[in-house]
């Protein structure tokens, strides 16, 4: 269906999926940075010998990027439901969402010539 109504190009030039990651990335390098300016500066009695330095930067630096994963999955689902919705019925995006169809037939016009519109 995707081939056929010409909304696999659209999608395989989709740059969110790596956008998303970055970010997601960035979350959790600001994650592991602020655990170990919060380890150095407070000296903690159990870290006294910074054993525990490593351990906690590490672990930060997976839930920052696991709990930005959790939040940015719903908006990488919503553009991968507009794509399919867009190939599933082309007539209810440009009837219902004339402004988003208007821009990707402008960024994309061999679309609305692939979905016979």
């Amino acid at each position: 269906m995707i081939k056929d109504r010409g909304i696999d190009a659209l999608i395989n030039e989709c740059l969110i999926g790596p956008v998303l990651s970055m970010g997601a990335t960035f979350v959790a390098y600001a994650c592991a940075l602020l655990s170990y300016v919060y380890m150095v500066w407070t000296n903690p009695a159990y870290n006294s010998t910074g054993a525990y330095t490593p351990v906690v930067v590490a672990f930060s630096f997976l839930i920052g990027l696991q709990i930005c994963n959790v939040f940015t999955t719903p908006l990488s689902s919503g553009i991968d439901t507009i794509f399919v919705a867009a190939a599933w019925d082309p007539e209810v995006l440009m009837r219902d969402h004339p402004d988003l169809y208007h821009r990707m037939v402008q960024v994309y016009p061999h679309v609305q010539q692939a979905i016979h519109a």
